[in-house]
């Protein structure tokens, strides 16, 4: 995964005009971080990525895609790279661009005992629960699901993911607009 960072980051930076320290500001991360990620060393967190692509204005997967990759693709359990927030694993399976809109696939697990909290992004999510209780969406009004349960919403507002009775096994997907509608995060002081 670092190889594909590397690359996508140095891209997607150019791309949009920002040096390391622009990027730092607009991402919260700092200029050292993002230049070891440039060179491929690392082992960004799950947050720490969800802030790149934020502050770039880039979906997710514009950072961990393999652009080299062609059709039919088949991906095994053991070949993808796990992210790992505070309570929440992420493995990117595919990545998709038509007309306005970029769709990912991960396959999600959130383990039992703790929350992962965002802050928001643009798009909109699907969760798709195989096995477990999963709480989820805004803190103000979430939902509980259990496996074979559904769930979309929007994206932009804070939002949670928090397994009740064990281990969540399910499926998300993050609809989002082009990349050319992303907006970098504001610069914050």
């Amino acid at each position: 995964m670092i190889e594909h960072l590397s690359r996508n980051l140095r891209r997607l930076r150019s791309r949009r005009g920002l040096t390391l320290a622009a990027l730092a500001e607009q991402s919260g991360i700092a200029k050292a971080t993002l230049s070891n990620l440039e060179r491929g060393l690392g082992n960004p967190t799950l947050e720490t990525l969800f802030s790149l692509a934020e502050g770039l204005g880039f979906p997710l997967g514009d950072l961990l895609a393999d652009n080299d990759e062609i059709s039919p693709t088949l991906i095994r359990r053991d070949e993808t790279t796990t992210i790992s927030g505070d309570a929440v694993d992420l493995r990117l399976f595919a990545r998709f661009t038509g007309g306005t809109t970029v769709t990912e696939i991960y396959d999600f697990t959130a383990r039992k005992g703790k929350a992962q909290t965002s802050n928001g992004h643009p798009g909109i999510e699907h969760i798709c629960v195989k096995a477990g209780t999963l709480r989820t969406g805004s803190p103000n009004s979430p939902v509980e699901l259990h496996a074979g349960d559904y769930v979309s919403f929007s994206a932009q507002g804070q939002h949670f993911y928090e397994a009740i009775d064990g281990d969540v096994e399910a499926v998300l997907v993050i609809h989002y607009p082009s990349a050319e509608d992303f907006q970098p995060r504001p610069v914050r002081h």
